[in-house]
């Protein structure tokens, strides 16, 4: 199927729960869309303007899984197949063109004596390591001492492809995500559907999400570039028809903000290395099975990754909550002693896969040998 880029640019702040529970009294702390509200969002507007009829889909649901219920009630199937990448937040020069900005990669850290360069690498041991058991998974340690202090940061797609071909990205590719994106509280209160005043005690509050308008950075040569979301569909359809598709405003996470989407070109992903061991980063949060083993991609030998994300949410298509699962979060890093999936996709199958769960990009294993 052809693949279009999505600009999304946010209407209104913008809220994501987080898959802690939320009543009164207790807070939501919203942050980033996960890649099945990105792709519940998107393909709901599709079908909706598609002519789907929603009402009788959930009279449907009562009797046939989702596949059947849909195919049943006439859903387009170019919609109902269609795959997802992303979302990432994202310049966009004025080209048409976009500049993901991706989450560091958890095995290059910023290094605390710069004199030498900016960063410290975690390179995978094969010689034996005091202490550590694990007789498959190799250990890790970093080239130089780390900076403990320094912060979460955003990579250009740029970084990202030096840093995969073993390169070290160059300081105007790195942002911190202050520059992009910050956030707002509010409080609210629960109101009583009888007496129509405050429920007592009610008292809530959540965390929107506010994306800059644009980077406002005197010093980087993307000085002024607008601030949004990129990311993909895989669908049979022509961009005429998508962009007519999408012409309305779309409602993208919770408290019923929109964002507008426009469909921009597809950005040139990095490719596999010629041969050797390969290293895989996570472009987007993946879920895995027990004790890192993939047969069908080969055998992981060592992973960097970040705490695990809990991820819930509401199914709207099977009208009901989705269990709470645990994802490896995007910037996780997998060394392969060979070169890895077949596909760009890590523990991903199925809906993960097309709902763009485990999208991962390919580079060398630097120091095979350490």
């Amino acid at each position: 199927m052809p693949t279009f880029g999505l600009r999304i640019d946010p209407l209104d702040l913008l809220f994501f729960r987080d898959g802690r529970p939320f009543d009164a009294a207790t807070r939501a702390i919203g942050g980033m869309p996960t890649p099945q509200t990105f792709a519940g969002a998107i393909r709901t507007a599709l079908l909706s303007n598609t002519g789907f009829d929603f009402h009788k889909f959930n009279q449907s649901r009562k009797s046939l899984d989702v596949m059947a219920a849909l195919r049943q009630n006439a859903a387009d199937e170019r919609v109902i197949s269609a795959r997802f990448r992303g979302p990432w937040l994202s310049l966009f020069p004025r080209d048409c063109s976009a500049v993901p900005l991706l989450e560091s990669p958890a095995d290059l850290k910023p290094a605390k004596d710069r004199s030498k360069g900016n960063w410290a690498r975690l390179n995978p041991l094969r010689a034996p390591l005091p202490g550590w058991t694990d007789p498959e998974l190799l250990p890790v340690r970093p080239t130089r001492e780390v900076d403990g202090k320094a912060g979460s940061q955003l990579f250009t797609l740029k970084a990202i492809t030096d840093y995969l071909s073993g390169q070290e990205p160059a300081p105007a590719d790195v942002m911190e995500p202050k520059q992009i994106y910050g956030y707002e509280d509010r409080t609210g209160i629960s109101v009583d559907a009888e007496t129509m005043t405050a429920a007592e005690g009610a008292i809530y509050s959540v965390r929107l999400l506010a994306i800059k308008p644009r980077l406002n950075d005197a010093s980087s040569p993307m000085q002024g570039y607008p601030i949004g979301m990129y990311a993909e569909i895989d669908v049979d359809s022509d961009q005429a028809t998508l962009s007519r598709l999408l012409a309305n405003p779309v409602p993208f996470g919770g408290e019923g903000h929109c964002v507008r989407v426009s469909v921009v070109s597809p950005v040139a992903w990095p490719t596999r290395p010629a041969s050797g061991p390969t290293k895989w980063y996570l472009a987007s949060p993946a879920f895995f099975p027990k004790g890192l083993r993939f047969p069908a991609v080969g055998k992981i030998k060592a992973a960097v990754q970040g705490p695990a994300l809990a991820i819930s949410g509401w199914d709207v298509a099977r009208n009901g909550p989705r269990g709470i699962r645990f994802a490896a979060p995007a910037g996780s890093v997998y060394f392969f002693d060979d070169s890895g999936p077949i596909d760009r996709y890590l523990g991903g199958s199925g809906d993960n896969m097309a709902e763009g769960w485990g999208f991962a990009l390919p580079g060398i294993w630097e120091n095979n040998n350490g």
